[in-house]
C-alpha cells in the first residue's frame, strides 16, 4: 500500500526499484496529489483511491488499510528505495513463524522516552548515508517503535490515529497499539535509502503544507507529542529489545570521542597554565626592572642634589649653558665697520 503526494520522479525510481526486488503482491494506491495519473493505471493497482486534496500521511494510508484483505499488509513511502531482493517475502516468513510479531519497520528504536519523545539513540536501520551504529546486528531486531518510511502489519483491523492531523508520531502510536494487543515490534535489516532525508526535498518542506499545520512544523510536531504522550503516559517511558552489538559500538565510539576531547581539553588547559605561568613570570621580571630604575633614579638624584658633589657643578655649569648661548656674539675692538 502507498500513498502520493507530489515527488513525481522519486516515485517513479521507487517502483521501477521495488519491482527488481519484490514479486507477489497485490497494490493499493492512494493519490494524494500525484499529477501523472496514466503512470499510476499502467501500475495496475488492485485498488486505487484519488483525493482532492492533500489530507497528509495518516488519513490516505488508513484508506489503503482500509480497502486491504491479505494477512499481511506492507505500506510504503513513495521516495523509499529497497535494494535487498525478496526482502519481504522473508519478513513475511518471519512473522509466518513469529505468530507473536505483529509489526516489523524497516527502521526504528528500541526507546520512546517520558516525554513521548523517541530516543535516538536506540535508534535500529540499515539506512544508506547513516552512522554505522545504527546498522542492526541481527537478521531481526526487537523494538519499541518502527519508523513510518515502511513496515508491513499483521492484518489485525488497526489504524493509525487521525486525530494527530497530517503525519507525525503516527509510526510510534501505532507500535504501542500493536504492544498493548500483546504483540511484538520488531525491525528487519532491509538496505533502503529513503530519498527525503535530505530536508528540503521533503513535504515538511512544501509551502502548502505548512499552511495547513499552522506555518511551522517544530511547533505542530511538538503539539502531536504531547498528544501522543497523553494517549500513551500509562505505558511511557518504554523499552523494548536488547542493546545490540551496534549499540555497544555507538557506546564505545561515543566513549571514545569523549577521551579525545577531554585529552584536547586538557592540552589546551596545560597550555592556558604555562601561558599563565609565563605572563607572570615575565610581569615579576618587568617589576624587579622596574625597581631597579627607581633605586637609580633615586642615587642619581641624590648625586644632582648634593651642593659639593661633582654632578652638582656639572649641572650648574649645563644649566648656565642655554643663557649663555642666548647672548649676541662680540664684535673684536680692532675691527671697522665695512668691508675689509
Amino acid at each position: 500500500m502507498v500513498a502520493i503526494y507530489k515527488r513525481e520522479e522519486e516515485t517513479r525510481k521507487m517502483f521501477r526499484q521495488l519491482k527488481k526486488v519484490t514479486d507477489n503482491y497485490s497494490l493499493i494506491l492512494v493519490n494524494n496529489g500525484f499529477d501523472d495519473k496514466k503512470f499510476l493505471k499502467k501500475l495496475k493497482p488492485l485498488h486505487y483511491v484519488e483525493n482532492r486534496e492533500n489530507t497528509g500521511a495518516i488519513r490516505p494510508i488508513n484508506q489503503g488499510l482500509d480497502l486491504a484483505e491479505g494477512e499481511y499488509i506492507c505500506v510504503l513511502h513513495n521516495d523509499l528505495l529497497v535494494y535487498d531482493e525478496g526482502w519481504l517475502d522473508h519478513v513475511i516468513e518471519f512473522m509466518e513463524r513469529r505468530k507473536d510479531v505483529g509489526l516489523v519497520g524497516l527502521g526504528g528504536r528500541h526507546g520512546i522516552q517520558e516525554d513521548g519523545s523517541p530516543d535516538l539513540r536506540t535508534t535500529v536501520i540499515e539506512l544508506r548515508g547513516y552512522p554505522k551504529h545504527y546498522m542492526p546486528t541481527w537478521r531481526f531486531t526487537e523494538v519499541a517503535i518502527i519508523d513510518g518510511l515502511g513496515w508491513v502489519m499483521r492484518n489485525i483491523g488497526l489504524k493509525l490515529e487521525e486525530s494527530f492531523g497530517m503525519m507525525h508520531f503516527y509510526d510510534l502510536d501505532l507500535s504501542l497499539q500493536y504492544i498493548e494487543k500483546g504483540y511484538k515490534v520488531f525491525i528487519a535489516a532491509v538496505d533502503v535509502w529513503h530519498m527525503a532525508e535530505n530536508q528540503k526535498q521533503s513535504t515538511r518542506s512544501r509551502d502548502d503544507y505548512l499552511k495547513a499545520v499552522g506555518g511551522n512544523d517544530d511547533c505542530y510536531y511538538e503539539e502531536v507529542r504531547e498528544k501522543f504522550r497523553s494517549k500513551w503516559q500509562h505505558m511511557l517511558p518504554i523499552w523494548r529489545g536488547e542493546r545490540d552489538d551496534a549499540y555497544q559500538y555507538y557506546q564505545e565510539s561515543r566513549y571514545d570521542r569523549l577521551e579525545a576531547e577531554y585529552k584536547e581539553v586538557g592540552g589546551y588547559a596545560q597550555k592556558l597554565e604555562q601561558d599563565l605561568w609565563d605572563k607572570n613570570e615575565q610581569e615579576e621580571r618587568s617589576a624587579a626592572y622596574a625597581r631597579s630604575l627607581e633605586a637609580e633614579v633615586a642615587r642619581l638624584r641624590g648625586l644632582v642634589e648634593a651642593p659639593d658633589g661633582r654632578v652638582w657643578r656639572t649641572y650648574l655649569k649645563v644649566r648656565s649653558l642655554p643663557g649663555r648661548l642666548r647672548k649676541p656674539p662680540q664684535r673684536p675692538s680692532n675691527m671697522e665697520d665695512g668691508p675689509q
